[in-house]
């Protein structure tokens, strides 16, 4: 478990010269940044790992020329090693997928999909940069590679305005995390319900914000025969950060207690929750506390939201 980054490739679909410009163009950002690497040395006869600046290894052999970093070496905060190559020709012995566009492998969990890396950054202050890269590249290569993994609406905004500062050129949001373009891309290929369920599990946008775009894209009603059987098939208990989180998203944005009270417990088609149990979690996520009395708690968001990189759901008041 961990905080981390992947990026995956459709090598066979991209230009090799291409690639080889967008690996440079990665050495920009980097520049502007104060990575660090591991790196071999001999000391009193015994080999070390020690730390340094020079990130990029192999510059005058084009097959074996890449980057590897592994944290910010002005505070000394790391984790695991993320690592791009020059030379196409090393991700390019991997086969292939079906799929024209790479989201749609992903969303499979196709068996052949190739990481160029997918690794945990812990959420140490690397994070950003290799955020940066990654959606460069996706930048660079939209449809043939992917950037996934544990970021939020704030990161990609901060990621996208640090990249147009350094290339003076507007870049696009990847498209975990631009809703529209997900969204077309989805509605694409499936039926309403499963556009609902893989935009629910793979969106990295401001999920506070979601229901209300489902609500406006397919209507109240689509939206709520979704959760009642997405709860059911789920199989969540009603006391798990599954089943709350949708609560929440719903009364949110329908402030409709009796359809989701009807939709959890009442129907014989939902999951059929306990009224005293889901009575409970009503209480538990203060739906029955008037906004004014929670100023209390508001101290406490901030510490939730860098303890938690779940998105953080707020539910608001009903009265």
């Amino acid at each position: 478990m961990g905080i981390e980054i992947g990026l995956a490739v459709n090598p066979e679909k991209i230009d090799s010269l291409q690639w080889q410009n967008c690996y440079l163009k990665t050495l920009k950002i980097i520049d502007d940044y104060p990575a660090m690497a591991l790196k071999s040395e001999s000391h009193l006869g015994e080999k070390r790992l020690v730390l340094t600046s020079d990130v990029e290894k192999n510059i005058n052999d084009l097959k074996r020329r890449h980057w590897s970093i592994c944290g910010n070496i002005e505070n000394n905060s790391r984790a695991e090693t993320f690592s791009l190559y020059y030379n196409l020709d090393y991700y390019d012995t991997w086969s292939s997928y079906d799929n024209d566009d790479i989201l749609f492998s992903y969303l499979d969990f196709d068996k052949d999909l190739r990481f160029i890396y997918k690794r945990k950054t812990q959420g140490e202050d690397y994070h950003k940069l290799i955020l940066a890269i990654s959606i460069l590249i996706e930048n660079c290569f939209p449809d043939k590679t992917i950037v996934m993994g544990d970021f939020d609406s704030e990161e990609v905004t901060e990621a996208v305005n640090w990249l147009e500062e350094i290339f003076e050129q507007k870049f696009e949001w990847p498209v975990l995390a631009a809703k529209e373009k997900l969204f077309t891309k989805l509605k694409s290929r499936f039926a309403d319900h499963d556009v609902i369920k893989n935009f629910y599990h793979f969106y990295r946008g401001d999920q506070n914000e979601m229901m209300h775009y489902f609500f406006k894209k397919l209507g109240q009603e689509t939206v709520s025969e979704w959760l009642k059987d997405y709860l059911k098939a789920r199989e969540y208990t009603v006391h798990s950060k599954g089943a709350i989180d949708l609560f929440i998203l719903w009364l949110n944005e329908s402030k409709d207690l009796e359809s989701l009270v009807k939709m959890a417990c009442i129907d014989e088609d939902g999951p059929c929750y306990e009224m005293k149990d889901f009575i409970e979690v009503l209480n538990d996520i203060w739906i029955f506390v008037f906004d004014e009395y929670r100023d209390y708690f508001d101290r406490f968001e901030e510490f939730e939201k860098k303890s938690n990189k779940d998105p953080f759901l707020k539910i608001y008041s009903l009265f």
